[in-house]
Protein backbone atom coordinates (compact mmCIF):
# COMPACT_ATOMS: atom_id res chain seq x y z
CA UNK A 1 0.00 0.00 0.00
CA UNK A 2 2.97 2.13 0.87
CA UNK A 3 3.70 2.03 -3.19
CA UNK A 4 0.32 2.99 -4.09
CA UNK A 5 0.41 6.34 -1.77
CA UNK A 6 4.23 7.07 -2.77
CA UNK A 7 2.47 6.94 -6.48
CA UNK A 8 -0.49 8.83 -6.08
CA UNK A 9 1.87 11.83 -4.64
CA UNK A 10 4.12 11.31 -7.03
CA UNK A 11 1.40 11.31 -9.70
CA UNK A 12 0.18 14.62 -7.67
CA UNK A 13 2.83 16.67 -7.61
CA UNK A 14 3.47 15.97 -11.40
CA UNK A 15 0.15 17.62 -12.49
CA UNK A 16 1.00 20.44 -10.02
CA UNK A 17 4.22 21.21 -12.37
CA UNK A 18 2.27 21.07 -15.49
CA UNK A 19 -1.09 23.36 -13.98
CA UNK A 20 1.92 25.55 -12.88
CA UNK A 21 3.33 25.62 -16.36
CA UNK A 22 0.26 25.80 -18.14
CA UNK A 23 -0.17 28.80 -16.07
CA UNK A 24 2.68 30.46 -16.89
CA UNK A 25 1.62 31.50 -20.63
CA UNK A 26 5.41 30.67 -21.14
CA UNK A 27 4.97 27.86 -23.34
CA UNK A 28 4.63 27.50 -27.16
CA UNK A 29 0.98 26.45 -27.97
CA UNK A 30 1.88 22.78 -29.06
CA UNK A 31 4.13 21.94 -25.68
CA UNK A 32 0.78 23.47 -23.74
CA UNK A 33 -1.23 21.16 -25.64
CA UNK A 34 0.92 17.90 -25.08
CA UNK A 35 1.26 19.39 -21.41
CA UNK A 36 -2.08 18.99 -20.77
CA UNK A 37 -2.89 16.26 -22.75
CA UNK A 38 -0.11 14.39 -19.97
CA UNK A 39 -2.48 16.50 -17.01
CA UNK A 40 -5.60 14.75 -18.52
CA UNK A 41 -3.90 11.06 -18.68
CA UNK A 42 -2.39 12.03 -14.85
CA UNK A 43 -6.20 13.21 -13.57
CA UNK A 44 -7.70 9.77 -14.97
CA UNK A 45 -4.81 8.01 -12.96
CA UNK A 46 -5.70 9.58 -10.10
CA UNK A 47 -9.19 9.41 -10.09
CA UNK A 48 -8.86 5.54 -10.75
CA UNK A 49 -7.06 4.92 -7.78
CA UNK A 50 -9.42 7.45 -5.95
CA UNK A 51 -12.73 5.54 -7.25
CA UNK A 52 -10.70 2.46 -5.93
CA UNK A 53 -9.87 3.72 -2.40
CA UNK A 54 -13.70 4.44 -1.87
CA UNK A 55 -14.48 1.30 -2.85
CA UNK A 56 -12.77 -0.41 -0.40
CA UNK A 57 -13.99 2.01 2.26
CA UNK A 58 -17.54 1.33 1.14
CA UNK A 59 -16.55 -2.12 0.76
CA UNK A 60 -15.29 -2.28 4.66
CA UNK A 61 -18.07 -0.07 6.03
CA UNK A 62 -20.61 -3.09 4.25
CA UNK A 63 -18.32 -5.35 6.64
CA UNK A 64 -18.70 -3.56 9.64
CA UNK A 65 -22.31 -3.39 9.36
CA UNK A 66 -23.33 -6.11 8.43
CA UNK A 67 -21.33 -7.97 11.22
CA UNK A 68 -22.98 -5.46 13.50
CA UNK A 69 -26.52 -6.50 12.76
Amino acid sequence: MAKETIDYKKLQAELEVIVTELQSGDLAIDEAMKRHEQAQEIIKKLEKFLDEAEQKITKRGDLRSSEGK
